[in-house]
């Protein structure tokens, strides 16, 4: 029938593989069959469906090579939404074509391979999530060039080398989060010109320095994740008691020494607070206690001095 435009049938419970068949909707627009048992991998059929603008099939047990698949020729697709499935082999190079492609989520599939510097021709791309795969090399200078990009997720992979200094063109970045790889060298001062950034996650790495003191300017995160890495000796970051919007907190592991002020009464929304391996000092703030939203909080492996505030009891939420 030409005249469907729209599949959308998500939490269906569909099973089986999708059907060549589906081609033959020559006007289809958008394809939608996220959280269902599909299984088997995208026909080949589909690239005739050249008015196509969105392909969101999350959430499946879809499996396959996408390089396999020749996306290009859908030239008008904006949303190609693979997440959660189990496709595999080399990241598709075709990608980089598909200049309208404005959403790309390959999250937790299997894919391997490295990101080109063709990446920088993605002008388009809002969110690039490619996290939780087998992917390596170096991250591309390129992916500067990516000014329109709110999300950049490459978390849980292989990549190497130094995080690249262009990340500070990315003007409209909101979310930028890189953590458990095998990235290395100082982290660059210039995210601290990222001012919208609300997610910055580079945690588990393998990171030298101090962190950056330009970091005082992201005064709209929400969650900053900076653990794990191999930091040097640093002073608490006491800028970030103004960062009111802070939800999670999580610097266990980066050499810190100083001492906690009253002043973290301010991060009243915390719901995740980890300072835990580090070498703070003196005694633990009893306004701890007023942080009402915490649900994990980690202080371990310190040196705190005094005795444990009785104020802590006041932490209902806290699971961790």
């Amino acid at each position: 029938d030409t005249t469907i435009v729209r599949v959308v049938m998500e939490n269906y419970g569909i099973t089986g593989t999708l059907s060549p068949d589906l081609a033959m909707l020559s006007n289809l627009d958008t394809l939608i069959l996220n959280g269902n048992r599909i299984q088997g991998s995208i026909p080949e059929s589909f690239k005739r469906l050249e008015k196509l603008r969105i392909i969101a099939l999350k959430g499946n047990f879809m499996t396959g090579q996408l390089n396999d698949f020749d996306f290009p020729e859908l030239e008008n697709l904006r949303v190609l939404d693979l997440k959660d499935n189990q496709f595999s082999g080399v990241f598709p190079s075709m990608i980089y074509e598909m200049n309208r492609l404005t959403f790309l989520d390959f999250e937790n599939n299997m894919l391997t391979g490295e990101l080109l510097e063709d990446i920088g021709r993605m002008r388009n791309i809002i969110r690039f999530s490619i996290g939780n795969n087998e992917m390596s090399g170096e991250v591309p200078t390129q992916i500067g060039r990516l000014s329109s990009a709110t999300t950049f997720n490459i978390e849980n992979n292989w990549f190497n080398g130094t995080i690249p200094s262009e990340v500070s063109n990315m003007e409209s970045l909101l979310e930028f989060v890189v953590g458990s790889n095998y990235l290395n060298g100082e982290i660059p001062s210039t995210l601290g010109l990222l001012k919208d950034i609300e997610i910055l996650s580079l945690e588990y790495n393998l990171n030298t320095g101090l962190i950056p003191k330009s970091f005082s300017n992201l005064s709209n995160l929400k969650n900053l994740r900076l653990g794990g890495n191999r930091l040097d000796w640093n002073p608490f970051p006491e800028y970030v008691y103004d960062f009111q919007d802070l939800i999670v907190l999580q610097l266990e592991n980066c050499g810190l020494t100083g001492t906690l002020s009253e002043d973290i009464r301010n991060l009243e929304n915390l719901i995740s607070l980890r300072l835990d391996n580090n070498a703070l000092n003196k005694t633990l703030p009893s306004v701890l206690g007023e942080l009402g939203d915490l649900q994990a909080l980690r202080l371990d492996s310190n040196s705190f001095s005094g005795t444990i505030p009785a104020e802590l009891g006041n932490l209902l939420r806290l699971i961790d």
